[in-house]
């Protein structure tokens, strides 16, 4: 952890986003055990705050969601998904077992979503169907990609094994798919309707 003193030029850096991840970290870390640089923080932000809305009309309307995004900054919480380690510029990196299992509506059927952008309409997750489970019957509305991880999946009458690939293409229809272990599979799909 670093020292009040090394910590200093950090703390404008921060303020002004123009530090490295590791930096900024390292920043926060000491910043939240430490009380005289935690208020000089607070100071300098004040301070930023002030000459950064010296123009600015603060009778216009800020967008919806602005004021809990940026009170939720300031209290050292965010509103960004578990397991995103990085999401700027176009690029993001997720820390997949970060990201908590989600029930899916259907018995033995979990998944953990790695990507969902409001930009696109493609979803990445990994799934996990415990032995024995079936996700019934269900039509394409979009190309739908699956690599098997573990296990062994039973598609189509077909059995699919660890390193095994299935794409279903927009409109296909197939049978119910049975997991004959434990299986992990990572799938890249457009909205699926189940039947």
């Amino acid at each position: 952890m670093k020292d009040c003193e090394s910590i200093e030029s950090d703390l404008a850096d921060a303020l002004l986003g123009s530090i490295e991840v590791d930096e900024l970290t390292a920043a926060r870390e000491h910043v939240a055990v430490c009380a005289v640089c935690r208020d000089e923080l607070v100071n300098a932000a004040g301070a930023v705050a002030q000459a950064l809305l010296a123009d600015v009309d603060l009778s216009v309307e800020a967008p919806a969601g602005l004021k809990a995004r940026l009170l939720d900054r300031a209290r050292g919480t965010s509103q960004q998904r578990p397991g995103v380690r990085y999401h700027e510029g176009g690029l993001l990196i997720v820390r997949g077992a970060s990201v908590p299992w989600r029930e899916t509506g259907m018995p033995g059927l979990r998944w953990r979503p790695l990507s969902s952008g409001r930009t696109d309409d493609r979803t990445m997750a990994v799934f996990q169907l415990d032995a024995g489970a079936t996700v019934p019957q269900h039509r394409h509305d979009g190309v739908e990609e699956l690599f098997l991880l573990t296990g062994t999946l039973l598609v189509q009458g077909v059995p699919m094994n660890s390193g095994d690939y299935c794409r279903a293409d927009f409109g296909s229809m197939h049978a119910p798919i049975t997991a004959i272990t434990d299986c992990e599979f990572l799938m890249s799909s457009e909205p699926i309707a189940f039947v």
